[in-house]
């Protein structure tokens, strides 16, 4: 039995292992052709939860229609099949330009380079663990160890996940990943065989399973609204997931490798519901401390208070953890017979794909801000405290005291809001010590509270600042504020400023450029010091607001590339930004990535080349590789100047920069304008780091005579490419 059991386990940690390598894989693939926003981390996710549910139902097919046997055999036979796809690579023709959404061609993308993979992977799961119990003789330690294997696939996605950036993206290339994981398809595809040698059936299932030949786990008995029970337990982790990795990276840490944590975390609440047998009380206590945590969430998060960076982080990643185990242990405890394992799966999957679809897809279109996250907080209080309320009279009671508890919080949450940044963490252990308190006698008290507290929130979240305008797009949310009385307006994507202009009638005042484009900053000293009369042509890499455009002179011709249309709507349409407009230089704008978009520029067309393009606060990767390197190089002129902004509060991109120069056997200069003076700081200058590289410094004594700009020669390259880029060597731990 143990071998047997060896054997199944490997196949299912095995086929888990390649399904949650396969989205970071892809995801790396991709950015070259569609940037690396957020969103293309949400989107690959709920795509490959919908494929899953595909995988679950066809699973679920296969075990009414076919025996345990032959279904060893259908699924040997489809893994064959699917192997003619691998490896999986993206195509180079694969891009997104213009004004065209990248959700369509990113989907198309995935299902040609991945699907067939995927699918057949996402079906093994639950097919091992209805071959396993095909052939066990039916008892209480049968059927827990048979719901076992599915917190052991739960457990290689959650190696798989953690191991890509710490061992494989650092160690490997792309292609050298493709081939690896290949043959490892090769190995699954080998034990699935041996599955079909050893399965036999002893009996049916139908007979197996019958309530007078066998004993059942302590789990709900099912009733016709089961399913949908099963569907929201697992909707509401799934939504949390993503509403939660969308408002760290947007709102709090702009920072791509984060997007991995949530996700780590999730998949090991499954691992610890599955492997435990938990009791009513126990469940209680859980529900409880989530409700705690809920309302402390949705305080921070709507008020914006003052937190550390590590605060914040551990706050919603520890109210994602611990409600996640709640849903779960629910879902667990609510597991049927075996006889519905396939179709239980199928419910679950169900959930899971209905909360990445409402965060991927809908929310970009149905809110202006990260709205969805609160709202996650509330539905998941709703059904996690609903599930405590046993009785009729429990649930009217609840909502009798919950309208009166979420008036008063709602009437003191308006009254404390507006003095948001000065709240301190009084209040917040106040609500921590308070909820629990409210939770345990009456949960829905708790539910009607967050929920009244939370609609003020996010009304408040959306007035918040002086806002001015705000956007939503696939590449993130997009707010003008208005500072300085009136004086200022900004753009702001998340916690980075990309710009921001005086608001003035008179011309001179509004041209000024601000912020990292102060004139005595780094990028400021190479256009005030020119020394040519002759004209400019500029290339930009990433808009902002347009700031670069003050610095154009007549004759002049500035070429903006930026990859996010609604940027360029706010930067020359909107009426809050005039830098474009009020610029003496020709000014255009080519939509699209730039990595896509920069090779229909002629070569040798431009005198200077900037990079300034922020996902967050970080340089996309692809942007920064030898391949990149190159591009830049062939459009520029021989003498012309690459200069790149590195400023990034988490990683220190000088050491990837200087690779990238070195790779063109080019010498490069680096400078960090900081700290800034006081004077220089109220008329709106702040800190940067630029780096610039030429093949010929003759042209620019402005950069060679200025002892600001220091020789790199002491730093260790650290060169990416477009096959083989770690975040890990130069991330900052602070």
């Amino acid at each position: 039995m143990s071998g047997r059991y060896a054997l199944f386990a490997a196949s299912t940690t095995l086929s888990a292992v390649l399904l949650f390598s396969v989205q970071p894989m892809i995801a790396k693939a991709l950015l070259p052709h569609f940037g690396g926003a957020p969103a293309v981390w949400t989107t690959c996710l709920v795509f490959f939860q919908t494929l899953l549910l595909v995988g679950y139902i066809l699973t679920d097919r296969c075990a009414r229609w076919c025996s345990p046997k032959r279904h060893v055999a259908v699924q040997f036979a489809v893994l064959v099949i699917a192997a003619v796809c691998l490896p999986m690579t993206v195509p180079m023709s694969a891009a997104v330009t213009g004004n065209q959404s990248p959700l369509g061609p990113l989907l198309l993308v995935l299902l040609r380079t991945a699907g067939a993979p995927f699918l057949v992977l996402s079906m093994m799961a639950p097919a091992v663990q209805r071959w396993f119990s095909a052939g066990e003789i039916p008892s209480v330690e049968s059927e827990a160890r048979v719901y076992r294997l599915y917190a052991l696939s739960n457990a290689g996605s959650l190696v798989s996940l953690l191991a890509y950036p710490l061992v494989i993206e650092p160690r490997f290339s792309l292609n050298e990943q493709r081939w690896a994981w290949f043959i490892l398809y090769g190995l699954l595809t080998a034990c699935v065989g041996l599955c079909w040698i050893v399965t036999r059936e002893r009996t049916s299932i139908e007979k197996a399973t019958s309530p007078a030949s066998r004993t059942t786990l302590p789990t709900a008995t099912g009733g016709p609204w089961t399913p949908l029970v099963w569907v929201g337990l697992a909707f509401l982790p799934s939504t949390l997931l993503s509403s939660c990795t969308t408002y760290l990276t947007v709102e709090i840490l702009p920072f791509p490798l984060l997007w991995a944590v949530p996700l780590a975390l999730y998949l090991a609440t499954y691992i610890v519901a599955f492997s435990i047998t938990t009791t009513a009380t126990q469940r209680r206590l859980w529900d409880v401390l989530t409700a705690a945590l809920l309302i402390g969430s949705a305080w921070a998060a709507a008020t914006r208070i003052e937190m550390g960076l590590v605060e914040q982080c551990a706050l919603h990643l520890t109210t994602l953890t611990v409600a996640s185990v709640s849903c779960h242990l629910h879902l667990a405890a609510a597991r049927p017979a075996l006889v519905r394992l396939t179709e239980y799966y199928v419910w679950i999957s169900v959930g899971g794909m209905l909360g990445g679809f409402f965060n991927a897809i809908m929310a970009p279109q149905c809110f202006r801000f990260v709205a969805e996250y609160p709202l996650s907080l509330v539905a998941c209080a709703t059904i996690i405290g609903g599930t405590a309320c046993s009785r009729r009279r429990d649930y009217l009671v609840g909502v009798g005291g919950g309208l009166i508890v979420g008036m008063v919080l709602a009437v003191a949450a308006s009254a404390v809001l507006p003095n948001a940044k000065t709240a301190s963490w009084g209040w917040g252990v106040a609500f921590l010590a308070v909820m629990p308190l409210v939770a345990w006698p009456r949960p829905l008290a708790l539910l009607m509270a967050l929920g009244a507290i939370t609609s003020v929130c996010i009304v408040r979240m959306d007035q918040n600042e002086q806002l001015v305008n705000q956007t939503r797009s696939f590449f993130g949310v997009h707010r003008v504020v208005s500072g300085t009385a009136g004086k200022t307006y900004r753009l702001q994507h998340g916690s980075t400023t990309h710009g921001v202009q005086f608001r003035d009638s008179n011309l001179r005042i509004r041209r000024i450029p601000l912020t990292y484009y102060f004139p005595t900053g780094p990028i400021g000293q190479i256009f005030v010091g020119r020394q040519e009369t002759s004209a400019y042509h500029v290339g930009a890499v990433g808009l902002g607001i347009g700031t670069l455009a003050a610095y154009g002179r007549p004759g002049d011709r500035f070429d903006f590339f930026e990859i996010d249309p609604a940027v360029a709507a706010i930067a020359r349409d909107s009426g809050d930004f005039t830098q474009l407009r009020d610029s003496a230089a020709e000014c255009r704008i080519t939509l699209g990535d730039a990595r896509q978009t920069l090779p229909s520029q002629p070569d040798g067309t431009f005198d200077l080349l900037v990079l300034d393009a922020f996902t967050g606060d970080s340089v996309p990767s692809h942007l920064l590789t030898a391949e990149a390197f190159e591009l830049y190089a062939s459009k520029l002129k021989p003498d012309g100047l690459l200069a790149m902004h590195i400023s990034s509060r988490y990683l220190n991109l000088l050491p990837v920069v200087v690779g990238g120069t070195q790779s063109l056997g080019w010498d490069s200069r680096v400078q960090f304008d900081s700290p800034i003076g006081d004077d220089e700081s109220r008329r709106g200058k702040l800190a940067s780091l630029w780096a610039v590289g030429s093949p010929d410094w003759k042209r620019w004594p402005q950069v060679t005579q200025q002892p600001r700009w220091e020789p790199t020669s002491a730093v260790t390259p650290q060169p990416w490419t477009d096959e083989r880029s770690s975040l890990w060597p130069i991330l900052r731990f602070r």
